[in-house]
């Protein structure tokens, strides 16, 4: 993800950032400090307590911009293990 988000960031497309880009999976997003460490506790019990497998299939990515502070607007969805298009038929 990191190595894409390089190749993407570039001309036309490059976005000077504030942070360095993180791979990462968001979850849940709250405006409150309290609210996020009561929801981390909850979930750090309950995936302790979990026997399943810990395998996520992730289906899409989805690209973001921040338009502002704590505003992210979805820029496109990419389905993943599927073609985004189909070649033509071969004729002769």
């Amino acid at each position: 993800m990191r190595e894409l988000h390089d190749l993407l960031n570039t001309n036309g497309l490059a976005c000077n950032e504030e942070w360095p880009y993180m791979p990462h999976l968001t979850i849940i997003k709250m405006g409150a400090e309290d609210q996020a460490q009561h929801a981390y506790r909850v979930a750090r019990n309950r995936w302790a307590d979990f026997d399943d497998s810990r395998c996520i299939e992730i289906r899409d990515l989805t690209f973001v911009r921040e338009v502002a502070q704590n505003h992210w607007v979805d820029l496109a969805e990419i389905p993943l293990g599927q073609p985004l298009a189909k070649k033509p038929a071969y004729r002769r």
